[in-house]
C-alpha cells in the first residue's frame, strides 16, 4: 500500500481475511489522514503476502467525510487483478458485513 506505518492501523480491530466467495483482507485504520496516503502500490502489496496466494486489500476507516457515512474505503488490487484502485468495489460490501 505504501505511505502507512503500523501506528496507522486502528490498534481495537483485527486485520482479517473474509469471503464470500472471493477473499479481501480488511485493514481498519485510524483515520482519514491514513487512509489518504494509501496508494496502489504493487510490489508493497505483492510484499504483505510473502510466498501466500496474494488477494485484494480493502482499506477503512470510520472516520469520515460526511457525517451521513458509516466508514470512508479504499480497495486495491494491482497485485492480484490488475486493477490499481477500485474505491466502489462491490465485491468487497458483502464480505465487509461479516467483518467483526
Amino acid at each position: 500500500m505504501g505511505n502507512i506505518a503500523a501506528a496507522d492501523v486502528h490498534p481495537d480491530r483485527p486485520l482479517q481475511i473474509v469471503s464470500t466467495g472471493v477473499p479481501f483482507l480488511f485493514v481498519p485504520l485510524r483515520s482519514l489522514d491514513a487512509i489518504g496516503r494509501c496508494g496502489p502500490n504493487e510490489p508493497a502489496l505483492k510484499n504483505l503476502f510473502d510466498e501466500a496466494e496474494p488477494i485484494m486489500v480493502f482499506v477503512f476507516t470510520s472516520e469520515t467525510v460526511s457525517a451521513d457515512a458509516g466508514i470512508h474505503a479504499r480497495m486495491f488490487g494491482p497485485h492480484v487483478i490488475g486493477v490499481p484502485e477500485d474505491p466502489a468495489t462491490g465485491g468487497a460490501a458483502a464480505p465487509f458485513f461479516c467483518y467483526p
